[in-house]
C-alpha cells in the first residue's frame, strides 16, 4: 500500500505533466489558428459554428498565443504582475515569468529591495517593478515614492479624492529642456517617449487606487491593465 506522501508526489507529478501537455496543445492550437486565419479571415465564425463554447475572446487569446504575443501561462494568471508582464515582448514574458524580480518596498525603517515572484507582486509593487520597456531599475523605483500625509478615510471619500488628486503629482513629466520631448528627435523616438510618459501615469494611478482601497478597485485595475496592454502593443508596432 502506498504511503500518503508517495501518493501525493505521484499525483503532483501527474498534475504537472497534464498542465505541461495542455500548454503544449494550446501553443499548437494557436499556431494552427494563425495559419487557418491567413487562408480564411472568417475562420473564427466557422469554429464557433462547430463549437458553441468558443467565443471571439477565447479565439483571440489563442491567436495571440500563436502569434507569440502572449506566453501561454499568462492567459490563466490573473495576478497584477502577470497582467503587466503580458504587455511586454514575448521574449521577456518567457524569460521573466516564473522567476523573481527586484521590487522596492517601504518599511518602517525606510525603503528596501526584495526579490519576489511576479505572481506574488501586489498591484502597487507590480506598477513599480515594470515600466514600458520591461523591468524598472531599482533606482527608478525608489524615485516613485513620495511622502504623503497619513489621514483616515472619511465616510464621504475625502481621502480618496485627495489621493486621486495627488496622483497627478506623482509622475514627473520631463521638459523639452531635458530633451525627452525634443521635436528634433526622430518620430519613433518621440512616440516612445510619449508612450513612456503615458504608461508611467497609468501605473501611478493604479498605485493610488490600490492604496485608496476603493470598492471597485479590481474593476478599475483591469481597465487600466487593458490600457497598459494597448500601450505596449502600440510601442511594439510603432517603435520597433
Amino acid at each position: 500500500m502506498k504511503k500518503n506522501g508517495q501518493l501525493a508526489r505521484e499525483e503532483v507529478t501527474r498534475f504537472c505533466d497534464l498542465i505541461r501537455a495542455g500548454i503544449e496543445m494550446w501553443v499548437e492550437a494557436g499556431a494552427l489558428l494563425v495559419e487557418m486565419r491567413k487562408r480564411d479571415p472568417e475562420v473564427h465564425l466557422r469554429i464557433m459554428e462547430r463549437n458553441p463554447m468558443m467565443t471571439l475572446e477565447v479565439l483571440d487569446a489563442f491567436e495571440r498565443i500563436g502569434n507569440r504575443q502572449i506566453y501561454p501561462y499568462l492567459i490563466v494568471d490573473a495576478s497584477p504582475g502577470a497582467r503587466l508582464l503580458a504587455g511586454l515582448p514575448y521574449e521577456q514574458q518567457q524569460s521573466l515569468y516564473g522567476g523573481k524580480v527586484d521590487v522596492v518596498i517601504k518599511t518602517a525603517d525606510g525603503l528596501r529591495t526584495v526579490r519576489k515572484k511576479i505572481a506574488d507582486l501586489t498591484a502597487a509593487e507590480a506598477s513599480r517593478a515594470f515600466d514600458l520597456c520591461g523591468l524598472r531599475p531599482v533606482d527608478e523605483q525608489k524615485k516613485l515614492f513620495r511622502a504623503k500625509p497619513a489621514s483616515p478615510r472619511d465616510s464621504y471619500g475625502g481621502t480618496v479624492r485627495r489621493e486621486a488628486k495627488e496622483a497627478a503629482t506623482i509622475v514627473e513629466f520631463p521638459s523639452n529642456e531635458e530633451g525627452v520631448l525634443d521635436a528634433s528627435k526622430p518620430p519613433k523616438a518621440r512616440i516612445h517617449d510619449f508612450l513612456k510618459i503615458a504608461q508611467d501615469a497609468v501605473l501611478n494611478v493604479r498605485t493610488v487606487i490600490s492604496e485608496a482601497k476603493l470598492a471597485n478597485a479590481r474593476d478599475l485595475d483591469d481597465r487600466l491593465t487593458l490600457i497598459l496592454t494597448h500601450i505596449g502593443k502600440v510601442r511594439l508596432e510603432a517603435c520597433e
